[in-house]
């Protein structure tokens, strides 16, 4: 039985973070199973602007292999709460984060309109979904990384440095 506090991490981990050593953590497994890439159709359940949001970042979330068949519906809501935030974002430009008050109404009291509280809900649910799939500047080191096809540097000790970085002009310390 393996040993270890409460804390303890897997090794899969370590590599993931790059504090992997040899000499302090336990073996990996040398038959890794790698899940299947990500298929390039979007689910039938997403509305247009959701499939644009799929089409602009799925070669971003497959070139990395941050995404793969498993993480299929996680990565869709993503695409549908994204496309849900930019389309009430829209209103709440055009009309404002307030309601007006109804006729009788007091005026007293603020009131968000709905496309307000659908944008804020919206974000939420972005941004708690994108730390679920590595798409954040602060998770994305975090997420392990399927195998890509073809790879076959030695990724032990390195700290990971993506494209998505770069997009982000993120300098992550070294």
């Amino acid at each position: 039985m393996p040993r270890g506090g409460n804390n303890r991490i897997p090794p899969s981990q370590h590599l993931a973070r790059g504090t992997y050593r040899k000499d302090r953590h336990s073996e990996l497994p040398t038959d890794p199973i790698t899940p299947p890439p990500l298929a390039p159709d979007p689910p039938t359940a997403l509305t247009d602007r959701g499939r644009v949001v799929w089409d602009r970042l799925y070669p971003l979330v497959t070139s990395q292999g941050i995404v793969t068949e498993l993480d299929r519906y996680i990565f869709a809501a993503y695409c549908q709460f994204e496309a849900f935030y930019t389309e009430a974002a829209e209103h709440v430009r055009d009309e404002g984060c307030f309601k007006k008050p109804k006729r009788g109404e007091s005026a007293e009291g603020v009131q968000h309109s709905k496309w307000y509280r659908l944008m804020r809900d919206s974000l939420a649910q972005v941004k708690s979904l994108a730390a679920m799939l590595g798409l954040t500047p602060v998770d994305r080191h975090r997420v392990t990384k399927a195998k890509i096809e073809g790879q076959t540097e030695d990724v032990t000790n390195k700290k990971p440095v993506s494209d998505l970085d770069r997009i982000a002009d993120v300098r992550l310390l070294r």
